[in-house]
């Protein structure tokens, strides 16, 4: 028997992104008995749904294409049947963790087990997926990633009532990496100050305020006129670009007014005057959307580093910059820790990229101040 939708569901802001939620009568494959369940949506934030309506419509479109019933209890069914329900109930989430998730289920979880019954894949045959995945060569992270995955897809079939298996991750070998962690990359400001050199147009001051504000890149090209208070030299970071779209802000911390660097504030002038001195809109929207940070890196900042002869970095690379030479200029830790708008203190100091220099200039002040070992 299927379940039923006892209500419409209620539709409400939380933190500056729409939610909706419903009441749904199913069937408990344990007991037999039918209970009530809540089921909760995100639908999107605030800047892609400006009124409750029409958050609404599209939280009644959600509900009609994921067909909210529960199936008869231990039903069958294929995985790439129920990938496709799956799919239908991750639209609220953001758009890189969708298309991480249709990536991972086309080029991995579908060509192996796709035509596999829910019912049949258990503790041994996830075994065998991850030896599979290590066996092309994949990443042990990247397998982790996709095993993870299936274990997800298998647990919200569970909860709609289909026959599966219950898989305990903890019993999995799961691959570790048997290479040294790599070191984020970090420009130094020798390169910083020669990419600026050559950039021109709108890119330059992106990376500008990517290398002088700490500014992610999201946060970069989702960054407003209004947002600027120019006679406090202030910058407010309200919002990001994600996949050409204004989207709420990576967490709480994110949301702050930095303070403008002076050569920044040059930059950002030079924009503007260039760009017909405007007063609204994106510092570096294309036609009034958001630039994409995937078209900024492979148009500009790739063909840039290869043309100075300067090691492949990405945009983040800014960011790892700025915080480094905040590090660098003796800036106190919490004071670093609110400029980058880092949630921990930990996250802060995984940041810091302290060289040969930096290090051997701390063995000499040590030195100086004398030790107690005679």
């Amino acid at each position: 028997m299927s379940g039923q939708v006892r209500k419409r569901g209620t539709v409400r802001i939380v933190g500056g992104e729409w939610r909706g939620r419903v009441s749904v009568s199913a069937l408990d494959p344990a007991s037999g008995r039918r209970q009530r369940r809540e089921v909760r949506f995100r639908i999107g934030s605030k800047h892609l749904y400006r009124t409750e309506p029409a958050a609404r419509r599209e939280f009644d479109r959600r509900l009609l294409a994921t067909a909210i019933t529960s199936p008869a209890a231990g039903a069958r069914i294929r995985l790439k049947l129920y990938v496709e329900r799956f799919q239908a109930r991750t639209t609220g989430l953001s758009p890189n963790a969708q298309a991480r998730y249709r990536s991972q289920l086309k080029r991995h979880i579908l060509p192996l087990l796709g035509r596999a019954y829910l019912d049949r894949i258990d503790a041994a045959a996830a075994q065998s997926f991850l030896a599979q995945l290590l066996a092309t060569k994949l990443e042990p992270s990247s397998v982790c990633s996709v095993g993870r995955l299936l274990l997800r897809v298998m647990a919200r079939a569970g909860e709609e009532g289909f026959s599966t298996c219950r898989i305990d991750a903890r019993r999995l070998l799961w691959p570790r990496s048997q290479s040294a962690p790599s070191a984020p990359r970090s420009f130094s400001q020798a390169e910083v100050d020669r990419i600026l050199g050559a950039a021109t147009g709108w890119p330059r001051a992106a990376f500008a305020m990517m290398a002088l504000s700490g500014m992610r890149v999201g946060e970069t090209l989702g960054l407003s006129w209004e947002d600027g208070d120019w006679s406090r030299s202030l910058l407010r970071v309200r919002q990001q670009a994600s996949r050409g779209r204004l989207r709420v802000l990576k967490s709480r911390t994110s949301a702050a007014a930095l303070p403008m660097h002076p050569r920044l504030a040059e930059l950002l002038a030079a924009h503007w005057r260039d760009s017909g001195q405007p007063s609204a809109g994106l510092v570096f929207g294309l036609h009034g959307k958001p630039r994409t940070a995937e078209g900024l890196a492979q148009r500009h900042l790739r063909p840039l580093l290869v043309k100075l002869g300067i090691p492949h970095g990405g945009a983040h690379s800014f960011r790892h910059h700025h915080c480094n030479a905040l590090w660098a200029a003796g800036v106190p830790a919490h004071a670093i820790q609110r400029l980058m708008r880092h949630s921990t203190l930990a996250m802060t100091q995984r940041y810091s990229h302290a060289g040969e220099g930096e290090l051997r200039r701390g063995i000499e002040q040590l030195a100086r101040h004398g030790s107690a070992v005679p």
